[in-house]
């Protein structure tokens, strides 16, 4: 709880703000207030209630990818082999 009340807070304190000192209506203020929300339910939570991370997105085959992957196990490798010699 304490965690998300710090990153609530450090969330609100980016607001820009006009001279009246309301929050000006950007579209990085937008962004960051609904950071702040996620932030400020969690941190109200009840103790011991469960938090869903949803699972992270697997990075698929793709011709690109796998020709990166082989360029940079190919560098590796002469790396090996040509310090040992």
């Amino acid at each position: 709880k304490g965690y998300f009340w710090i990153k609530y807070r450090q969330a609100v304190g980016r607001i820009a703000r006009t001279k009246a000192g309301k929050a000006r209506n950007g579209r990085k203020n937008r962004q960051i207030s609904r950071d702040a929300e996620f932030y400020k339910a969690m941190a109200l939570k009840k103790t011991g209630s469960r938090i869903m991370i949803p699972r992270r997105q697997f990075i698929g085959r793709h011709p690109d990818l796998e020709k990166l992957l082989d360029e940079i196990a190919m560098e590796n490798l002469k790396k090996v082999f040509n310090d040992n010699d």
